[in-house]
This record gives C-alpha cells, structure tokens and sequence, in this order.
C-alpha cells in the first residue's frame, strides 16, 4: 500500500502487475496440486527473485550517477524495512515498498555519491594510486594496469579477466568523463571498448587507442603493451582527474591518513 509520502514508478508498477498475475496463476495450480506442492513452491521463489532482480537493476541504473554503476546487494534490500513488514509476506513480497525502501537508501544523490565513490576507488586501484605516486609525462598524467595474455591461445590476446578488467575501467573511466560534463569524451571511451570485445582480438605492440573529449586537452590515449596497457591523460584532463580522484577515493584518503 502507498502511503502519500511513497512515490510510484511505472517500471515498478509494470513488475507489481506481473508479480500478481504469477501469483494468481500460481494459486490457481495449488488449488489442484495442494499448497505444499514442491515444484509451486520453487517456481513462486523463482518467480519473486526474478523479479526483484528487475527492480534491483532499475534502481542501480535511475539511481545512479549518469553512465555509472551502482552495486546493490540482493541481501541488504531489506534492510531498514519495517519489522513487521519482513514477518509479512504479502507486505514483504510488495515491489512498491521495496522500491521505496530502495529510494529511501539511495535516492536524493546518494546513490550518485556512492556510484562515483566505487569509480573512483575502483580506478585508484586499478592504477596502482595506492602504492605510488602517479607519473607525468610533459603535463600527461600517465596510468598504466596490468594486462596478462591468453596461456590457452598461439594468438595474443587478452586473458578473459584483463578484457573484463580493461571494459570496467573504461566505464569508470566513462563515468568520470560524464562526472565533468564532458559526454562526447565519454562516448568515445565506451567506444574503445569493441577493441576487445572477443577473445580472438589480437593486442598490437604500441596501439594507440584514442578517446577524444569536446575540448582541447580533454583527449585519453591508450597504448598496448604486452604485459601492460598504458593510460595518457591529457593536460586539462589530467588536472581534473587528480581532483576527482583525491575527493571520491575514500579509500586513498585512508591510506594517505
């Protein structure tokens, strides 16, 4: 039931209709079957985390900063929800509430906040920020990650967990770029993304991958190496990444303390 102070959302409400029409169905089998029919059971359950994986996922996208991504864990959905709401199952099982429990913990720029936080720390990890200080190269700041080579292939390729490394950073990367209002340079960091995009694609000694912004300055330049991929950032950029990086990383800031 929504309460004046709720909000609705039409995705939510397209997942509460469905939700019910399974119910009814599933209600009208265990009026031929019996309630503790084993197999009406599993498909309600099944039923219900379906569609809670539809509302988790609406929620990491609207709730989020543009172009990030927001980590939300199945298990902690309930949290803060009225106890006697979670001994209800009919009340537990409503996708409104959950939604505004949802909007309650991440809604008003909280989830933004935490989206860019994750970014952030994501990529000072990445780059190894919290063992070293960055390097510069004629005003570039100069980011380099690890890559390891596919053992099973004659053909040099990315190993499956460096292509899966390399598409998160240019997301996080993509992020930043959309944090700063520049949205062209973000679309072409994304773009970068189809280099690797299947294991037969072979890495080129010194390619250099490029994801121009809309202002001088705001360019990235990916160079391959065998064992490392090497991230040139230029001037302008440089200078805003260094911000980014020193107000979202919280885990730097600790380290540094």
């Amino acid at each position: 039931m929504i309460t004046p102070n709720q909000v609705t959302d039409p995705v939510v409400e397209r997942v509460n209709r469905k939700w019910a029409q399974q119910c009814t169905m599933i209600e009208a089998c265990e009026r031929v079957f019996g309630t503790n029919n084993h197999h009406l059971s599993n498909l309600r359950d099944e039923s219900f985390k379906s569609n809670l994986n539809e509302v988790i996922r609406h929620a990491a996208v609207t709730f989020a900063a543009t172009g990030a991504k927001l980590d939300i864990d199945e298990n902690r959905v309930f949290d803060g929800m009225d106890r006697h709401t979670r001994s209800d199952r009919a009340k537990l099982e409503d996708f409104d509430a959950i939604w505004n429990n949802l909007a309650q913990k991440y809604g008003g720029g909280k989830g933004q906040h935490l989206a860019l936080v994750k970014a952030a720390n994501d990529m000072a990890s990445t780059f190894g920020m919290f063992r070293e200080q960055p390097k510069y190269s004629q005003g570039c700041l100069v980011l380099t990650t690890r890559v390891w080579i596919d053992s099973y292939s004659s053909r040099k390729t990315l190993s499956t967990s460096s292509r899966s490394s390399f598409d998160n950073t240019l997301t996080h990367l993509a992020t930043f770029a959309e944090h700063i209002g520049d949205s062209v340079q973000a679309k072409s960091i994304m773009a970068l993304a189809t280099r690797f995009q299947s294991w037969h694609d072979k890495i080129v000694l010194r390619e250099k991958l490029e994801a121009a912004g809309s202002v001088a300055g705001h360019s990235i330049v990916v160079t391959t190496y065998m064992s490392k991929f090497e991230f040139k950032l230029g001037p302008a950029l440089s200078e805003q990444f260094q911000i980014f990086i020193s107000e979202y990383a919280t885990r730097l800031k600790e380290e540094m303390a």
